[in-house]
């Protein structure tokens, strides 16, 4: 087959991934062992000398196993271990999707320009085509929602998922009696397992957007009144399926299935077993074109390569900045018609603007640089139905709409958590923000938690009000803090079983590095509903996290109680209506 230049560039794009996600994997990796092994070394003393025990005949080699697997893989501490390992790496699939998804418009518009390439060299005319770019192209596909996949991690499932797989790993090497440190090392088969599946997925939505791509420049094309048909290309090696192997240059009309069920390789619709790992492609078969549309257009000189056919097109040019200031923007006519009819001043726009701008951690300064559609994008979502009006230099909320539970309430307060748009971590270490976001859904707002505020290493930012010591306690100014003592689950729970009525209190730990692996604090919410008091982590979702108080400095933990207390100007930074 001659040279596919746009099939090379989505196969550069893969090998892209896999380079950009190995540090991932590798840091995933690391962080499990650490925690396993941490765990694991407990029992290395005791391990050895029931060995010993074994070795001298003291005990049967089933013996050895029962204790070990009722010792080593069972218990309280093994379940935090388990669940600590499997997030780690569903953390890390999580970064990979994302990854993946943002390379996905630019595979689309490579191959987008090619398949237009295609047709227009073997009709031999020139169609007045603008080359499409990644960013003008993300507009294209809000009309093709179905014809790109969309990578996404089910976390819930994924933590399931990666739990199975790290306990029957320790499982296996607690019955063949394997070392302490190697069962340890076992961990990396897990995140190789997570790794390979990641790149399955990044090979499978390439070629997805690859094809798709292509066809929606044959569909173009047969607008414009070109006869054209595409063609099946198998790659035709070792690995070939034998179903893409019997439908290699097979034929059908522009948007049609081909015999084995896909509208193209990848098709996200289809069948798994058809599209998993897919390398195939799609190729142009032209028929020449209608007589009276030929007429429209100028004749492409004969031998035309992708590259100089390239060189000599347009780009679309609707992605280029706007160039105009937040002042600047706020006088024009179409905006003051939006204004207009969203029935807001100029003052309030320009405040929501800005809060919408902060909410998208993108600096004011920065606006200018933005196109004229995304511009025009941050307004119209800064006074839809539903943001937040500011009242008195406050933000006033909306109230929830229906009944609401505390289930509901906990599922709402951040959605983003370890999902694709976590990629940084800013919706992982907003707990500061969580508590109060939640206390204000439990009070019937409609609200969730805003993400920290990140600088361009990664890091939370200095200027985030959060990263200085103790600032959550400023979100409820007249709350009363007490120590928990050496059992502050006890403690917690008798200072609210006391209270009458129902009531929350939010929770301050410090993480103990040695129990755990990780270091700094982290507040959640204890709440007392009738008699029954659960404590909850609202950043994360979880229902019952009362197995933090294993893992936790117990003479360093606060708590407050908060359902009676008043807000402060703080919680201007941790809560907004949008998700």
């Amino acid at each position: 087959m001659a040279k596919d230049s746009a099939h090379e560039f989505s196969d550069a794009e893969i090998r892209a991934f896999e380079r950009e996600v190995a540090g991932v994997y590798g840091e995933a990796s690391k962080t499990a062992y650490d925690n396993l092994k941490r765990y694991l070394a407990q029992f290395e003393a005791d391990d050895e000398k029931m060995r010993e025990r074994l070795e001298a005949g003291e005990i049967t080699k089933a013996q050895y196993r029962s204790w070990r697997s009722g010792k080593i893989a069972a218990g309280r501490r093994y379940r935090i271990v388990l669940k600590q390992c499997a997030e780690a790496m569903t953390h890390a699939n999580v970064v990979a999707a994302a990854a993946i998804e943002g390379r996905l418009p630019e595979v689309y518009a490579e191959n987008y320009n090619y398949g237009t390439w295609q047709v227009e060299s073997a009709v031999g005319v020139d169609t007045a085509y603008a080359l499409q770019d990644a960013s003008t192209v993300q507009r294209l596909l809000t009309d093709h929602d179905s014809y790109l996949p969309k990578p996404s991690v089910n976390v819930a499932k994924d933590v399931a998922w990666n739990r199975r797989l790290i306990a029957n790993q320790i499982t296996q090497g607690v019955l063949l009696g394997e070392s302490i440190p190697k069962i340890a090392k076992r961990i990396q088969d897990v995140a190789g397992s997570n790794r390979a599946a990641a790149v399955r997925l990044a090979r499978t939505s390439t070629t997805a957007a690859e094809n798709a791509g292509r066809v929606d420049s044959y569909k173009r094309a047969k607008g414009l009144g070109i006869k054209v048909q595409q063609e099946w290309v198998a790659t035709l090696d070792l690995r070939t399926r034998s179903s893409h192997r019997k439908i290699d240059r097979e034929k059908v009309e522009v948007g049609e299935k081909f015999s084995n069920g896909c509208r193209y390789p990848g098709d996200p619709e289809a069948r798994y077993a058809e599209t998993c790992n897919c390398r195939c492609t799609l190729v142009a078969c032209c028929d020449g074109l209608d007589v009276l549309d030929g007429e429209r257009f100028s004749r492409l000189p004969e031998g035309m390569t992708y590259e100089e056919w390239k060189a000599g097109k347009p780009a679309v040019t609707g992605a280029k900045p706007a160039n105009r200031t937040i002042s600047e923007f706020m006088e024009m006519p179409g905006t003051k018609r939006k204004l207009d009819v969203a029935g807001v001043s100029k003052t309030e726009a320009r405040k929501r603007l800005s809060r919408q701008l902060e909410d998208y951690g993108i600096p004011s300064g920065s606006f200018r640089k933005m196109s004229a559609g995304d511009q025009q994008k941050v307004l119209d979502t800064a006074l839809a139905p539903g943001s937040t009006p500011i009242v008195n230099g406050r933000r006033v909320f909306k109230e929830i709409k229906g009944e609401h539970s505390a289930g509901s309430d906990l599922a709402k307060v951040n959605p983003n958590f370890k999902t694709k748009k976590d990629k940084d971590g800013r919706y992982s270490y907003n707990c500061q923000r969580c508590v109060p976001a939640y206390e204000a859904r439990r009070r019937g707002l409609d609200v969730v938690a805003k993400p920290v505020k990140m600088n361009k290493w990664g890091k939370i930012s200095a200027y985030d009000p959060f990263a200085r010591a103790e600032s959550y306690k400023k979100v409820f100014p007249g709350a009363t803090w007490k120590r928990g003592g050496d059992k502050p689950e006890k403690e917690i729970t008798s200072f609210l079983l006391a209270v009458n009525g129902d009531a929350r209190a939010e929770v301050s730990v410090s993480w103990d590095h040695a129990l755990c692996g990780k270091s700094g604090r982290h507040v959640f919410v204890a709440e007392k509903t009738g008699n029954a008091i659960k404590f909850i982590d609202p950043q994360s979702g979880d229902e019952d996290v009362s197995w933090y108080f294993g893992i936790i400095k117990a003479e360093e933990t606060e708590f407050a109680r908060v359902d009676d207390a008043e807000f402060g100007d703080l919680v201007d930074e941790c809560l907004t209506t949008r998700g």
